[in-house]
């Protein structure tokens, strides 16, 4: 029963292709270099859209970009620094600063400011993408896989 159950859960994955990896989409104010000018544009953003502001206790990380502090990523993952980034299981409209580089279609080495993520084609995509291309005409959607396996 055991061998069939693994050969069943292999050729499912098989089947899948890309898992465990899921399709979202992104809608992005803001990106650059400068983590600062990202918090400036995250908390105007926050109170233009009259949206919640929710930074997940990240900070900059010379090494890796963006990271929990050493306390979380010890007991979570067991290793410092650590970085999950949105998409994972937390879709919805919120600010957030993201780093490029935990994004497969996106181009490396920025600080993005988040207005939501949903799973590609979304109806609330376009939705907030027009709520908000009414105060920020540069707001784009963009997509990108995101993993969603195991991470220890």
């Amino acid at each position: 029963m055991t061998l069939l159950l693994l050969f069943c859960m292999h050729w499912v994955y098989a089947q899948a292709g890309d898992i465990p990896y899921i399709k979202k989409e992104f809608l992005i104010i803001h990106s650059g270099k400068d983590y600062a000018a990202s918090i400036k544009k995250a908390t105007e953003a926050s109170k233009k859209l009259n949206l919640k502001l929710d930074l997940r206790k990240l900070q900059p990380n010379k090494e890796i970009g963006l990271s929990n502090t050493e306390q979380v990523c010890e007991n979570e993952f067991g290793f410092f620094p650590c970085y999950v980034a949105r998409g994972r299981g937390d879709d919805g409209a919120y600010i957030s600063i993201e780093y490029s580089d935990a994004y497969i279609e996106f181009e490396k080495g920025y600080y993005i400011v988040i207005v939501s993520s949903f799973v590609s084609n979304h109806e609330k995509s376009k939705s907030w993408l027009t709520k908000t291309k009414a105060i920020y005409k540069d707001a784009y959607l963009k997509a990108s896989k995101v993993y969603t396996g195991c991470i220890h």
